[in-house]
C-alpha cells in the first residue's frame, strides 16, 4: 500500500484533483491541514491538524511552516520505525529546537543581509542583461 503525504498551504483546485486522483489509484492520502473541516481534511485517509491559526494571506508563513514542522517530525517517525537510532533521532529533534535561535541570528544580521541581497540581485540582473547580449552575439 502507498501513502501520499498532502501538504498545501490553501486549498486550490489542482491540489484537490491531485489528491483524488491518488486515491482513485489505491493511494492513501495523509493530510497536514491548518483548517478543521477543510476538504482536504475531510477527505484524506488521515492526517494532523497544525492549529496555526488564521491564515490573513493565501499562503501564510506561519502556516507553511508549522506545515514543515509536522512534516520534519512526521519524517522523523518513519525513520524511527524503520532503522534510525535513539541517538540519531534525539539529534534530529535538537535540531528542530536550534531553529529560533537561528532565526534569531539572521535577525541580527539583517543588515549584512540586505547588503548581500542587493548585490546579488544586481549581478542576477547584470548576469541576465549580459547574457542575453553575450548570446544574441554568439
Amino acid at each position: 500500500m502507498r501513502f501520499t503525504l498532502c501538504l498545501t498551504v490553501g486549498e486550490t483546485a489542482d491540489t484537490l484533483y491531485a489528491m483524488r486522483e491518488l486515491q482513485r489509484k489505491g493511494a492513501k492520502v495523509l493530510g497536514i491541514c491548518n483548517v478543521v473541516g477543510s476538504t482536504i481534511a475531510r477527505e484524506t485517509d488521515g492526517g494532523v491538524y497544525i492549529h496555526s491559526g488564521p491564515e490573513i494571506a493565501v499562503a501564510s508563513t506561519k502556516a507553511f511552516t508549522s506545515q514543515l514542522t509536522a512534516l520534519y517530525i512526521f519524517t522523523l517517525m518513519m525513520a524511527r520505525m524503520k532503522d534510525m537510532s535513539f541517538e540519531a533521532g534525539s539529534e534530529f529533534i535538537d535540531q528542530l529546537y536550534s531553529i529560533p535561535d537561528l532565526i534569531g541570528k539572521i535577525v541580527d544580521n539583517k543588515d549584512e543581509i540586505k547588503s548581500l541581497l542587493i548585490s546579488t540581485v544586481m549581478l542576477l540582473i547584470l548576469s541576465f542583461w549580459a547574457g542575453d547580449k553575450l548570446s544574441c552575439c554568439a
